[in-house]
């Protein structure tokens, strides 16, 4: 711990109370803290394995810049994947900024612990599933069972439409489609609509997840990536903590000379650009009006869309996203009152007041903020048989009734 510590990291861990073993470590640096609050709208989440010689899971999280670069927020060390684990290592990321705000976005795939986590850590976020994970996830269920090459050729565009549907119309004759091509594989069918579109449409559909602003993000691609970085780096599947940590420092400072770099680069956003220009292509033979413009690339971008850009030819409505090319924090976070006299007066008093054994927990503790280095904390034990995420048993899907979702669009499944 003294390595976070004497470089300034935030960090928090819990030990097992019987041997004294590291479980779980969250860390973030001191960098990322910056890059976080200035670009603090979309976090995107994945853990990984097969990076320490413990075979603990790892939890990455990044976020992007205003030039479309991936930047490290935080990572964690944790002992399982429940939804408990998930739930402390959010928890630690949320105190890091004492609840001053909340991403808009989170993007992770299926892993239903973390769900749950962040439905609990962060209610407020609008949670949305990657897509690359989802149709990957059909790919290993369906291909085999999927006997036609014809049918399954056509599976994939036909999806592809349904999932970047942008009214309700289009929605659902992709789904009316989908039906049709799966007509003769109602199992197939029950898969999709059980597993995906009963239950999530509203997190990877555009109908519905181009009403939050995730700047384009709907994969996990960028953790992804950051992983394949990281185990590159990493060179080993048996690093200890230290060697962790070193590389961590190189990953960061990195990513901190690129983004800086890329700043520099950037009079005014060229993606954004390329957006606004796109919807203006829409402007030729079109007269849009809020009721017809659909406003995905507002809602979705935080850019003008086509019935404002029929007035508007500047930039002041470009929000701070688009605009900020340095880590000048764009939220404010409230630590609250910093004066420690109070709370040591209130613990000199409270520690008086214990007996000889919690008097010594207490000591310790104290020793253990002020000297890491003086604390004896035990390795993890080695893990066995860690291959990966436990797979999740998937039953017999039957064809169930029609679904009417939350805004009135019926759901029709195979008969």
């Amino acid at each position: 711990m003294h390595i976070l510590h004497a470089k300034g990291y935030n960090y928090e861990y819990r030990l097992n109370e019987s041997t004294n073993e590291l479980e779980e470590l969250f860390f973030m640096h001191p960098i990322s803290l910056k890059m976080w609050q200035a670009f603090s709208y979309v976090v995107l989440m994945d853990a990984t394995y097969k990076t320490n010689k413990y075979n603990l899971p790892f939890l990455e999280i990044v976020g992007v810049t205003s030039t479309r670069l991936t930047f490290s927020i935080a990572f964690s060390f944790m002992h399982s994947e429940k939804t408990s684990n998930y739930v402390w290592a959010l928890t630690c990321l949320k105190l890091t900024i004492n609840d001053s705000f909340c991403p808009r976005v989170i993007v992770t795939d299926r892993d239903l612990a973390l769900m749950k986590a962040c439905e609990n850590v962060f209610p407020q976020s609008n949670h949305l599933l990657c897509r690359w994970h989802i149709f990957n996830d059909i790919t290993k269920h369906c291909r085999k069972r999927i006997k036609s090459d014809k049918t399954w050729g056509s599976l994939h565009p036909i999806w592809k439409k349904l999932v970047e549907s942008q009214t309700p119309s289009a929605y659902m004759q992709a789904y009316a489609d989908l039906q049709s091509l799966l007509s003769k594989d109602p199992v197939i069918f029950g898969y999709l609509y059980n597993t995906w579109l009963e239950k999530y449409p509203d997190k990877f559909v555009s109908l519905w997840t181009d009403k939050s602003t995730n700047f384009g993000n709907s994969t996990t691609n960028r953790v992804e990536s950051q992983h394949a970085k990281l185990k590159k780096h990493l060179a080993s599947r048996k690093r200890d903590l230290d060697k962790f940590i070193y590389v961590i420092e190189t990953v960061v400072q990195s990513q901190d000379t690129d983004i800086k770099e890329s700043f520099t680069r950037s009079i005014i956003i060229q993606h954004a650009l390329d957006k606004i220009l796109e919807e203006l292509c829409r402007l030729k033979g079109f007269v849009p009006t809020p009721e017809n413009c659909g406003c995905q690339l507002r809602t979705c971008f935080g850019l003008p869309c086509a019935h404002e850009l029929v007035h508007l030819f500047h930039w002041i409505q470009l929000i701070f996203f688009w605009r900020t090319l340095d880590f000048k924090p764009c939220v404010f976070v409230d630590y609250g009152n910093l004066n420690v006299d109070d709370h040591m007066q209130r613990w000199k008093e409270k520690f008086n007041n214990q007996p000889d054994h919690v008097k010594y927990s207490y000591t310790r503790k104290m020793e253990e903020i002020i000297d890491p280095s003086k604390i004896m904390i035990n390795e993890p034990s080695v893990k066995k048989n860690n291959r990966g995420r436990p797979k999740v048993k998937r039953g017999h899907h039957q064809s169930q009734a029609p679904h009417r979702n939350h805004l009135g669009i019926v759901h029709h499944s195979s008969t």
